[in-house]
C-alpha cells in the first residue's frame, strides 16, 4: 500500500506541476473548476488508479478526484477558484500528506492536506495585502497587484472579486 502511495503521489504531483504551468495564464480569472475541463492524461491516469484501488467502475469525470482526494477534499478541490490554483493547491497538499506520513488505509489526498496547502498558499501572500480590506477602497495599483498575485481575480464580464483562499471571510 505504501508503494502504491508514493507511486500517486509522484504521479499527481508530477500532473499538478505541468498542468499548474499549462493554467498559468488564467490564474487571474474566477472560473470554477469543470472536471469536463481536466486533461484526458489526467482522467487517464484516474481510472488506472481506481483499477488499482479495486474500483470495478471506470473512472469517469464524475468519479475522477475520488482516485486521487478523499470525499472531503474532493469538496474542497472543486471549490478553488479556477484550474491554477486547483493545480497549485493539489501539487502543495501531496506534499503535505507525504510530510504527515500518510498512514493507514489513506491511498489518497486527505481534505487535512488541502486545506494546509490552501493555508500555505495564504501565509505565503500574507505580506501584500490585509484581509480586512475592501476591494472598493484599494486603488487601481493596488488592484492590479492583487490580481497579479492572484489575491483578486476578474469575473467576466466586469468585476474584481476576492479569491477567497487568501480572505477567510469569504465564502468558498
Amino acid at each position: 500500500m505504501q508503494t502504491k502511495l508514493v507511486t500517486l503521489h509522484k504521479e499527481l504531483q508530477r500532473h499538478a506541476f505541468i498542468h499548474a504551468g499549462k493554467c498559468e495564464p488564467m490564474r487571474v480569472f474566477a472560473q470554477p473548476v469543470q472536471l469536463s475541463q481536466l486533461p484526458e492524461d489526467t482522467l487517464m491516469l484516474a481510472r488506472f488508479l481506481q483499477g488499482m484501488q479495486g474500483k470495478q467502475r471506470p473512472a469517469d469525470c464524475s468519479t475522477m478526484l475520488e482516485a486521487f482526494f478523499d470525499e472531503e477534499a474532493v469538496l474542497w478541490m472543486l471549490s478553488l477558484p479556477n484550474q491554477y490554483w486547483f493545480w497549485k493547491v493539489a501539487h502543495d497538499a501531496v506534499f503535505y500528506q507525504a510530510v504527515n506520513g500518510a498512514v493507514g488505509n489513506h491511498d489518497v489526498v486527505s481534505a487535512r492536506s488541502v486545506r494546509m496547502a490552501i493555508n500555505c498558499q495564504r501565509q505565503g501572500q500574507s505580506h501584500r495585502y490585509d484581509e480586512s480590506e475592501e476591494l472598493c477602497d484599494l486603488t487601481n495599483e493596488e488592484i492590479g497587484e492583487r490580481i497579479e498575485h492572484g489575491i483578486c481575480l476578474i469575473q467576466l464580464p466586469h468585476r474584481r472579486v476576492k479569491n477567497w483562499m487568501f480572505y477567510a471571510d469569504s465564502p468558498r
